[in-house]
């Protein structure tokens, strides 16, 4: 079960995949998902997202296969609308043949739920809801998992939208602050190559 502990809380590597942020648009080959995001947007350099993810350029040389093997998972996009602080990021978690047999998106939105929520509390964060449910994401339905909570007297949302490509879950995690945009930036994310 360690392996499955929050994404939230395990953010660990970024993942060299074939992916590219260009302009106000993103895309991931080896997942098959993308956004374009208004002209507000800002997408994080690969650089960036190594700051975020607790790593050096260094650590993204040669011995970064078995990292990636043992990380559990990655942040591979984040963007940020400059104007309103609201966030989108993708999480990628690979799984084994047989954990990707057992485990789906459902199951992983409600095992993932618990962690978030306590993850939230501790950092100080009040009123925590975090509740599993489904939303219409790129074409289809899928299991979600939605927080609201208060974060210094803030209202927070986040929705994070779970999809599975072959044996490799994708987290798609839309965050905002005061009101909640989180499923108008979802909306944003698509399954084919523009």
């Amino acid at each position: 079960m360690k392996k499955f502990t929050s994404v939230f809380l395990i953010l660990a590597l970024l993942l060299c995949l074939p992916a590219a942020a260009e302009g106000n648009g993103y895309w991931n080959e080896e997942v098959q998902l993308g956004c374009t995001l208004g002209e507000n947007w800002y997408f994080f350099t690969d650089e960036e997202l190594a700051t975020q993810n607790g790593l050096t350029a260094e650590q993204m040389g040669e011995g970064y296969s078995k990292l990636v093997e043992e990380s559990g998972s990655l942040m591979v996009m984040m963007a940020v609308d400059t104007q309103t602080g609201a966030s989108v990021n993708l999480t990628l978690q690979p799984l084994s043949s047989l954990e990707s047999k057992v485990i789906g998106e459902a199951y992983y939105a409600k095992m993932s739920a618990p962690s978030l929520k306590e993850a939230l509390l501790q950092m100080g964060s009040e009123d925590v809801e975090a509740t599993v449910g489904e939303l219409e994401f790129m074409g289809s339905t899928h299991p979600c998992i939605r927080i609201a909570a208060a974060i210094q007297g803030m209202d927070f949302f986040e929705t994070l939208a779970i999809y599975k490509a072959g044996d490799t879950v994708c987290i798609v995690t839309a965050a905002s602050y005061g009101e909640d945009t989180t499923q108008a930036a979802l909306a944003n994310f698509y399954g084919e190559k523009p």
